[in-house]
């Protein structure tokens, strides 16, 4: 098997060579392991970016202050970001808007530990640019039943 520092051989990789590359492209394979997944986060650090993860909760609503509480937290992930084609976001009955892209990020943090608490719908990812975008759907790939990336569709603020 290829090293993980050796997946894309210097190139940008697109969401397809990642998505293949480690197997997340079917059914999966009784050779998946987690060995799989620290491959991909190092592939996606390599050639990715640190992607920060914020993600608000409102707690109890006081009445004597008269609003709720909000609680948030942040954890540094590791992730590709793609474009979507205009195929994909013509298609009728899509649910890919203009500015959506695609975001491939690690299952595990920037320290190699898994992201906890998993992202979801409604968290949001700031870029290392500095642009902050909304996460609109997140579809884990889990070949053989190992968690290796999430793949998420995220929409940046207009």
């Amino acid at each position: 098997q290829q090293p993980a520092s050796e997946a894309f051989h210097g190139n940008r990789p697109d969401a397809r060579t990642v998505s293949h590359r480690f197997g997340c492209h079917g059914s999966g394979g009784s050779d998946m392991s987690a060995q799989d997944a620290r491959d991909a986060h190092a592939a996606l650090l390599e050639d990715g970016q640190l992607i920060t993860i914020t993600r608000s909760t409102e707690g109890a609503y006081n009445p004597a202050t008269g609003a709720a509480t909000v609680t948030t937290s942040t954890q540094t992930g590791v992730g590709c970001v793609f474009p979507y084609s205009p195929g994909l976001r013509n298609q009728p009955g899509s649910l890919i808007a203009e500015n959506d892209q695609q975001l491939l990020l690690s299952t595990l943090n920037s320290a190699g530990a898994t992201l906890n608490p998993v992202p979801t719908v409604n968290d949001r990812i700031t870029l290392v640019d500095g642009t902050a975008h909304t996460i609109e759907a997140v579809q884990t790939l889990s070949p053989a039943g190992i968690d290796i990336m999430h793949d998420c569709r995220i929409r940046g603020s207009a």
